[in-house]
């Protein structure tokens, strides 16, 4: 963590030897660091790729050049290298992660959409997003007795489907529809797990 702090600090560009979970074999990549974040107890550095590893597949090539993110646990090595790189014009962990919730961004995949949430009393849900907001754009747009619904604004990704379903039924996903199906896959396929 310090190599990567201290190299962004000189905008220097760093070699990672990553291994991420759904591979085999660890690979080098070179990267221009931008940012650091943790979400879920979990350190990332956020930057752009300057090489595709060596004997990748094409769509691994198309990567190159978009910013990314990578769990330090999954880096075996860091080093610095002589390359240096400027920062992007405009850029900031503020701008970047506007829309997000946690971690991942896919602005390619994903649009920042108005998402309605219902918050029932049970447990003092509502109560919790009221002191804690899921997100910065959170608003409270309706207050009922027993329950409340509110309003975000960010992008539908992984992250945020996985934090919904971690409030099981003291939340409804209740617009758009087609968050709502994914919230509903998911528990589809909970329920199949435990042969409901």
């Amino acid at each position: 963590m310090l190599k990567i702090l201290e190299c962004m600090k000189k905008n220097q560009v760093v070699n990672l030897l990553y291994q991420d979970f759904f591979d085999d074999e660890p690979c080098e990549i070179l990267l221009e660091p931008y940012f650091v974040g943790v979400f879920h107890q979990r350190w990332y550095v956020v930057g752009v790729m300057v090489n595709a590893p060596e004997g990748e597949e094409p769509e691994e090539r198309t990567k190159q050049g978009r910013i990314r993110r990578y769990a330090l646990d999954r880096v075996h090595r860091i080093f610095a290298t002589e390359d240096t790189f400027k920062m992007p014009r405009g850029l900031s962990v503020d701008s970047y992660f506007a829309d997000a919730f946690g971690i991942i961004v896919e602005p390619e995949v994903h649009k920042a959409e108005r998402i309605r949430i219902k918050a029932t009393d049970i447990n003092h849900r509502r109560d919790y997003l009221r002191k804690l907001p899921i997100h910065w754009s959170q608003r409270e747009v309706e207050k009922h007795s027993e329950y409340s619904v509110f309003e975000v604004t960010l992008m539908p990704t992984y992250d945020f489907i996985q934090y919904i379903l971690s409030m099981s039924s003291e939340v409804e996903v209740i617009s758009p529809e087609h968050v709502r199906k994914e919230v509903i896959r998911w528990i589809k396929e909970m329920t199949s797990v435990y042969n409901l």
